[in-house]
């Protein structure tokens, strides 16, 4: 299908497009949201805008079967059942239940991500959910909804969601040199970048200039010499900065920027999600096509509040696509592509 072509969402596809909205909202929201009959109240002693899911409660697919709590809802395809059912005793939500948070756990995690540590890099918390069912039984899930920071780098590798590994080390990047809008940066020219800071060391001076080349030449060698580059940076910070200035200010310093970037990109989720529901109905799709499609759905949104055009929408909806070969149009990721549902 060319640009050119009309694509239009069907009745099923936009129902299935305002769920996935809508289960978003019921983790940002304070008060209950009621999807499909299904009536989710997840209030916690949390930072919301630091603390995100690792996927969206509700939603499926192959990391939310391995990862998420066990739970079956109106919804979910059978064959999320059959998948689930092999390893846990999956819990029905019937319409007319209350999903709630019954705890946040703090420190360490608990198997599988025993591996956790105290540094940003591992930290991440367990969300506790309860379900009372319309019968008034009451159901409590034995895995966690599994919560991390933008820049828990380790737990996004340990899940193998490599895409968010790879967006937390831009964030961490993103903090030490300074730089708000990175992503925005990532596919320019060096030139259009900022001047580092004197106080930003060579070693992420040099990762910069790797990440630039391994986006300019679509090889992906500078990419893992850009890898190799932050973990070097780390260790030296780790190593140097309690000799130099103090590594706990720049620890709260660092949670601080972390924080507020966060902030700014939970405020252009929602495009994300919507450009994911249309990925997994034309896998085909190009970003520039995807984008207008996703500024359609979102003019008419009372809650959408920025002056946003396709071009605009392009640029925070890009990090769910990827060149191939030598083409040079952005196809959707792989996968986001193959066998899961977007969320």
């Amino acid at each position: 299908m060319s640009d050119d072509e009309t694509f239009e969402l069907s009745a099923e596809d936009r129902v299935h497009i305002n769920r996935v909205l809508d289960l978003a909202e019921a983790w940002e929201s304070p008060e209950p949201v009621v999807v499909d009959g299904v009536c989710f109240h997840l209030t916690c002693d949390v930072d919301k805008e630091v603390w995100k899911p690792l996927h969206t409660l509700g939603t499926y697919g192959q990391r939310q079967s391995m990862y998420g709590p066990e739970l079956i809802f109106p919804w979910t395809p059978p064959w999320i059942r059959d998948f689930m059912s092999k390893t846990v005793d999956v819990i029905d939500v019937e319409p007319g239940s209350l999903v709630v948070i019954s705890v946040v756990g703090t420190a360490q995690l608990k198997s599988p991500f025993a591996q956790f540590g105290d540094d940003d890099a591992h930290k991440g918390k367990q969300a506790r959910i309860v379900v009372l069912h319309a019968d008034k039984t009451v159901s409590e899930a034995t895995r966690p909804l599994v919560l991390l920071t933008e820049e828990a780098t380790d737990a996004f590798v340990f899940v193998e969601d490599y895409s968010s590994a790879y967006q937390a080390l831009l964030a961490r990047l993103g903090v030490r040199a300074e730089i708000e809008d990175i992503n925005e940066l990532v596919d320019e020219p060096l030139e259009a970048w900022p001047v580092p800071s004197p106080d930003l060391s060579e070693t992420y001076k040099r990762a910069i200039l790797a990440l630039v080349e391994g986006n300019s030449s679509y090889d992906p060698a500078p990419y893992a010499v850009f890898g190799y580059l932050m973990a070097r940076a780390e260790a030296e910070e780790r190593l140097l900065a309690p000799a130099v200035r103090g590594l706990q200010a720049d620890e709260q310093q660092a949670r601080f920027k972390a924080g507020k970037r966060q902030k700014s990109r939970s405020a252009t989720e929602k495009l994300r999600l919507i450009a994911k529901a249309i990925i997994a109905q034309n896998s085909q799709i190009s970003l520039s096509r995807c984008a207008r499609m996703v500024e359609e759905q979102i003019r008419n949104d009372p809650k959408w509040t920025f002056t946003s055009d396709d071009k605009w929408i392009a640029r925070h909806i890009r990090e769910l696509f990827e060149k191939r070969g030598d083409s040079k149009e952005y196809q959707p990721r792989r996968d986001l592509r193959v066998g899961t549902t977007p969320g």
